[in-house]
């Protein structure tokens, strides 16, 4: 295989890796009478509209001072249309439903993660409003999922090689598994081969590594977005088995005996 066309192969794997997921999914996967719910509270903070809010959930803003109240309106963007990052729900043991929708928001001189959580108890379809926090950013939320190579630290670039490295192995060793007959079951190679052993994370773009030897995950490399308040992390693992199937060679015994079938 001509080694400008493994490189292609491997950088498609790559990227194919890193754009899996995105906030799409998200919208896509989120209850949508949750959704819909909190994009009313989100107008309501936007609007500064506390009364509605106290229709939404009198138990919650009851507990709140007017000044808190207040305050906590005045921290989300009055402008701006609120994007879906992320959710999570669970279930209580008392049959009530939980929902933590988190959003964000960016105004003209002000941005924000907005995060609102939805109950819904077990006998009532109605959903209330449990709570809601507002972190303010100093930036555009968009630029958090920015991804750029010149903002890498030493270890977000070693981990970048290594995956490059890892699923060039990946790629080679797949390609000689197939193209010879070395290696029997080709399946069991196969899958051998796309399964990499141990993770060494690091998050883009600090300098900071993280081991999990007892990790593994497919070809050998990913990059995930783990959540609207944290970077993005590049994970790779060691193909063992691709490894071992590169290194492999001939015996002797072996190249002579398919020498005397040819002839």
């Amino acid at each position: 295989m001509p080694v400008k066309r493994l490189w292609l192969i491997c950088i498609a794997i790559l990227l194919g890796l890193g754009g899996c997921g995105g906030r799409q999914m998200v919208e896509k996967m989120a209850p949508e009478r949750e959704k819909a719910f909190a994009e009313l509270v989100l107008a309501d903070l936007q609007n500064r509209d506390t009364r509605a809010l106290q229709r939404r959930s009198p138990d919650w803003l009851a507990k709140l001072e007017p000044e808190a109240s207040a305050t906590l309106a005045e921290q989300v963007p009055a402008t701006g249309r609120p994007a879906l990052l992320n959710f999570n729900w669970r279930q209580r043991s008392d049959g009530e439903r939980e929902t933590r929708l988190v959003y964000g928001l960016d105004g003209a001189n002000r941005h924000a993660l907005v995060i609102v959580n939805v109950a819904q108890s077990g006998n009532s379809p109605q959903l209330r409003l449990t709570g809601v926090a507002v972190r303010p950013l100093e930036r555009s939320f968009e630029s958090i999922y920015d991804f750029r190579l010149a903002d890498g630290g030493v270890a977000g670039w070693l981990v970048l090689v290594l995956q490059v490295a890892a699923i060039t192995a990946t790629v080679a060793a797949l390609w000689r598994v197939w193209r010879t007959d070395l290696f029997r079951p080709r399946w069991l190679w196969t899958l051998g081969c796309i399964v990499g052993i141990g993770v060494v994370q690091a998050p883009w773009p600090t300098s900071h590594l993280t081991l999990a030897p007892l990790s593994f995950q497919l070809f050998s490399a990913g990059m995930l977005f783990a959540n609207p308040f944290g970077p993005w992390l590049l994970r790779m693992s060691i193909p063992v088995v691709a490894i071992a199937v590169l290194l492999r060679r001939r015996t002797p015994e072996r190249s002579e005996a398919e020498a005397v079938t040819a002839s």
